[in-house]
């Protein structure tokens, strides 16, 4: 059981530095004419964010998308916006709730069906739109970066929402290597490195029954 806690402790903190690298690069992704109000929309709403001011947050996001279709990093920050909404409201925003029995034994509170599917639209629209910036330019490490910020999300939720741990743990893992990749293509991206960095350094702390899976991924 003990190992089960440390494998949802390595995820939420890995969904936890996703978020911030999401914050710190939701502009990422964008022409030279959209970085001012790209920047301004993602300033305001990570700052409504952190304040748990949800519905602002989500206000400052929606526009972005709006103005910026074809800019992945809308829809994958409502995506976020709606996760960390959901934690909050179930009160599972404190890391220590996952190291207790009582997160793996609870089966009553089941997700709204709602919320796993307003998830589950925004995370594949932020993945289509980073594909289709991918495909346009293979060699984009920014629309690669969001493509594994996005997988690393869906990991988040399926732990620490919907319970589906063993999901969890296989998008997690992609997650991590597609940021792998990003790194070859341009090893000075220090946001991509952090991800990998801390993945590494928590699978080293796990138990050998989960750390060696894990290393298989």
């Amino acid at each position: 059981m003990q190992t089960k806690y440390s494998t949802l402790i390595l995820l939420f903190l890995l969904s936890l530095v996703a978020l911030a690298n999401a914050l710190a690069q939701s502009g990422g992704v964008k022409t030279e004419t959209a970085a001012v109000s790209l920047e301004e929309l993602r300033k305001k709403g990570s700052e409504a964010l952190f304040n748990l001011e949800y519905d602002a947050a989500r206000q400052e996001f929606k526009e972005m998308a709006r103005l910026y279709p074809d800019d992945p990093t809308g829809p994958e920050m409502l995506a976020t916006t709606l996760w960390l909404e959901t934690l909050n409201q179930a009160r599972r925003l404190q890391a220590a709730i996952y190291s207790t029995q009582s997160f793996y034994a609870g089966t009553e509170d089941k997700p709204d069906p709602r919320v796993v599917r307003d998830f589950r639209d925004l995370t594949r629209q932020a993945t289509q739109l980073a594909k289709a910036r991918l495909q346009r330019n293979p060699r984009d490490p920014k629309a690669l970066y969001v493509l594994g910020a996005t997988e690393s999300l869906r990991a988040a939720f399926a732990a620490t929402v919907e319970r589906r741990f063993i999901a969890a743990l296989s998008s997690g893992s992609s997650g991590v290597e597609t940021q792998r990749d990003v790194l070859k293509l341009n090893p000075n991206f220090h946001d991509a490195e952090l991800t990998i960095g801390m993945y590494d350094y928590i699978v080293g702390t796990l138990p050998l029954p989960v750390s060696d899976p894990l290393s298989l991924w």
